[in-house]
């Protein structure tokens, strides 16, 4: 006799066989986007993404698999269409690492920053050592936006900055540790800024504004 495992879903309780080899693939979807969400998002696409037409169809389309999104990995300008501007709408939390030189150097200028403003739904936001983006115009385009980590982005000018962050109302915490291009006499405007925007915490090297 098999080995069965009951499943529940939210319109129905179904039972398989564990011992089958396309066990897996008879999961209903919902089950799948689940097991699915565990996963980081090079496992998604290189993994599981290539088992079959399905699993692909699955990761590409289901909404739930595109809020949060944490990698550190270097794109291409191919990957980085497939996985950030195509998934642009979808994401409420964004961590996207490291300089992504290459997708810089093969891009449109300010392609990853035009990117970037068309994740309107963002509300956490953490670029830090990308070298690659040179500046935070997208900022206006987040109103949803509550955090920021810009720590050790150091290619972009602490005025754009300071400018961009005045129309960020939403913002409650920014991250611009290790940012060398900020100077003693930038304090002064940040301070100008946490005035500006009731509740803002810049956290600056050992500086702290509240």
């Amino acid at each position: 006799m098999g080995v069965f495992q009951s499943y529940l879903t939210s319109n129905f309780i179904f039972t398989i066989p564990t011992d089958s080899p396309s066990y897996l693939f008879g999961l209903p979807t919902e089950i799948l986007i689940k097991i699915f969400s565990c996963l980081k998002v090079q496992e998604l696409l290189l993994g599981v993404g290539s088992v079959c037409r399905r699993f692909h169809s699955i990761v590409q389309n289901a909404k739930e698999l595109w809020v949060r999104l944490e990698t550190q990995a270097e794109f291409t300008q191919q990957s980085f269409h497939r996985i950030i501007v195509s998934h642009a709408l979808l994401f409420k939390a964004l961590t996207m690492q490291y300089s992504q030189k290459i997708v810089r150097y093969n891009s449109p200028d300010n392609y990853i920053e035009c990117s970037l403003s068309s994740c309107i739904n963002i509300v956490h936001l953490d670029l830090s050592y990308n070298t690659s983006v040179v500046t935070s115009c997208f900022l206006k385009s987040m109103p949803y936006l509550k955090s920021i980590k810009f720590v050790g982005c150091t290619s972009i000018c602490p005025e754009d900055i300071i400018e961009n962050l005045k129309h960020c109302t939403s913002v409650k915490e920014i991250d611009i540790s290790k940012c060398v291009q900020f100077k003693n006499y930038h304090s002064m405007e940040l301070a100008d800024v946490c005035d500006m925007l009731s509740g803002l915490v810049i956290f600056l090297a050992e500086w702290t504004c509240f």
